[in-house]
Protein backbone atom coordinates (compact mmCIF):
# COMPACT_ATOMS: atom_id res chain seq x y z
CA UNK A 1 0.00 0.00 0.00
CA UNK A 2 3.17 2.41 0.86
CA UNK A 3 4.19 1.31 -2.30
CA UNK A 4 0.92 2.48 -4.36
CA UNK A 5 1.00 5.95 -2.58
CA UNK A 6 4.21 6.82 -3.62
CA UNK A 7 4.11 5.94 -7.30
CA UNK A 8 0.71 7.63 -7.17
CA UNK A 9 2.67 10.95 -5.28
CA UNK A 10 5.44 10.52 -8.34
CA UNK A 11 3.27 10.21 -11.02
CA UNK A 12 1.03 13.45 -10.09
CA UNK A 13 4.11 15.10 -9.53
CA UNK A 14 5.22 14.66 -13.18
CA UNK A 15 1.75 15.66 -14.51
CA UNK A 16 1.44 18.98 -12.73
CA UNK A 17 5.04 19.83 -13.73
CA UNK A 18 4.19 18.82 -17.24
CA UNK A 19 1.59 21.23 -17.28
CA UNK A 20 3.23 24.13 -15.53
CA UNK A 21 3.93 26.55 -18.41
CA UNK A 22 0.96 27.57 -21.40
CA UNK A 23 0.59 25.74 -24.66
CA UNK A 24 0.54 27.45 -28.00
CA UNK A 25 -1.32 24.82 -30.83
CA UNK A 26 0.03 26.18 -34.14
CA UNK A 27 -2.37 25.28 -37.17
CA UNK A 28 -0.09 22.71 -38.21
CA UNK A 29 -0.71 20.35 -34.86
CA UNK A 30 2.77 21.53 -33.14
CA UNK A 31 2.52 22.64 -29.47
CA UNK A 32 5.03 24.81 -28.16
CA UNK A 33 5.70 24.96 -24.56
CA UNK A 34 6.52 28.16 -23.24
CA UNK A 35 5.34 31.53 -21.55
CA UNK A 36 3.10 34.04 -23.05
CA UNK A 37 4.39 37.34 -22.31
CA UNK A 38 2.06 39.37 -24.36
CA UNK A 39 -0.76 39.08 -27.06
CA UNK A 40 -0.57 41.48 -29.87
CA UNK A 41 -3.04 42.51 -32.91
CA UNK A 42 -0.92 40.86 -35.22
CA UNK A 43 1.67 38.64 -33.05
CA UNK A 44 2.41 36.80 -29.92
CA UNK A 45 5.86 37.25 -28.06
CA UNK A 46 6.55 34.49 -25.72
CA UNK A 47 9.79 32.41 -24.22
CA UNK A 48 10.72 29.12 -23.49
CA UNK A 49 11.15 28.17 -19.90
CA UNK A 50 14.43 29.02 -18.72
CA UNK A 51 17.01 26.10 -16.91
CA UNK A 52 17.02 26.38 -13.47
CA UNK A 53 20.66 25.91 -13.49
CA UNK A 54 21.56 28.10 -15.94
CA UNK A 55 20.68 31.43 -14.45
CA UNK A 56 22.79 33.38 -16.09
CA UNK A 57 21.32 32.82 -19.14
CA UNK A 58 18.86 35.40 -20.14
CA UNK A 59 15.53 34.39 -21.50
CA UNK A 60 15.14 35.22 -24.96
CA UNK A 61 11.71 36.26 -26.73
CA UNK A 62 10.54 34.45 -29.76
CA UNK A 63 7.52 35.99 -31.88
CA UNK A 64 4.65 33.94 -33.81
CA UNK A 65 2.16 35.57 -36.18
CA UNK A 66 -1.23 34.69 -35.18
CA UNK A 67 -2.30 33.87 -37.87
CA UNK A 68 -0.76 30.57 -37.34
CA UNK A 69 -1.77 30.28 -33.95
CA UNK A 70 -4.96 27.64 -33.39
CA UNK A 71 -5.13 28.59 -29.76
CA UNK A 72 -3.60 29.19 -26.46
CA UNK A 73 -4.15 27.25 -23.19
CA UNK A 74 -2.58 29.50 -20.57
CA UNK A 75 -1.39 28.20 -16.95
CA UNK A 76 -4.87 28.89 -15.10
CA UNK A 77 -6.73 26.56 -17.77
CA UNK A 78 -7.81 30.01 -19.83
CA UNK A 79 -8.00 28.68 -23.53
CA UNK A 80 -8.56 31.66 -26.44
CA UNK A 81 -9.04 30.92 -29.67
CA UNK A 82 -7.38 32.75 -32.78
CA UNK A 83 -9.63 33.49 -35.82
CA UNK A 84 -7.09 31.36 -37.87
CA UNK A 85 -8.66 28.16 -35.25
CA UNK A 86 -11.96 29.37 -36.06
CA UNK A 87 -11.53 28.75 -39.80
CA UNK A 88 -9.96 25.68 -39.11
CA UNK A 89 -13.05 24.70 -37.14
CA UNK A 90 -15.40 25.97 -40.12
CA UNK A 91 -13.40 23.42 -42.25
CA UNK A 92 -13.73 20.34 -40.23
CA UNK A 93 -17.75 21.03 -40.20
CA UNK A 94 -17.86 21.33 -43.58
CA UNK A 95 -15.93 17.91 -44.80
CA UNK A 96 -17.88 15.41 -45.59
CA UNK A 97 -18.96 12.61 -43.10
CA UNK A 98 -17.38 8.87 -44.65
CA UNK A 99 -20.32 6.57 -44.51
CA UNK A 100 -20.01 3.67 -41.95
CA UNK A 101 -18.48 0.68 -42.98
CA UNK A 102 -20.26 -2.36 -44.35
CA UNK A 103 -18.80 -5.68 -44.11
CA UNK A 104 -19.19 -7.82 -47.22
CA UNK A 105 -21.13 -10.85 -46.49
CA UNK A 106 -19.30 -13.75 -46.21
CA UNK A 107 -18.34 -16.42 -49.12
CA UNK A 108 -20.22 -19.66 -48.38
CA UNK A 109 -17.41 -22.34 -47.80
CA UNK A 110 -16.82 -25.75 -49.34
CA UNK A 111 -16.12 -28.56 -46.90
CA UNK A 112 -13.85 -30.13 -49.67
CA UNK A 113 -12.53 -30.05 -53.31
CA UNK A 114 -15.08 -33.72 -54.07
CA UNK A 115 -17.50 -34.13 -55.82
CA UNK A 116 -20.05 -33.76 -53.24
CA UNK A 117 -18.87 -29.77 -53.31
CA UNK A 118 -18.90 -29.45 -56.76
CA UNK A 119 -22.43 -30.04 -57.17
CA UNK A 120 -23.56 -27.73 -54.98
CA UNK A 121 -22.55 -25.17 -56.25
Amino acid sequence: MKRIAIILFFALAAVLSARAQDVITCIDGSDIIAQVIEVGAERTVFQYPTNPEAPEQEPQAYALPNDSILMISYLNGECVIFPAGYAVLDEIRKAPVPEPYTPAPAKKKRCCLFRCCRKNR
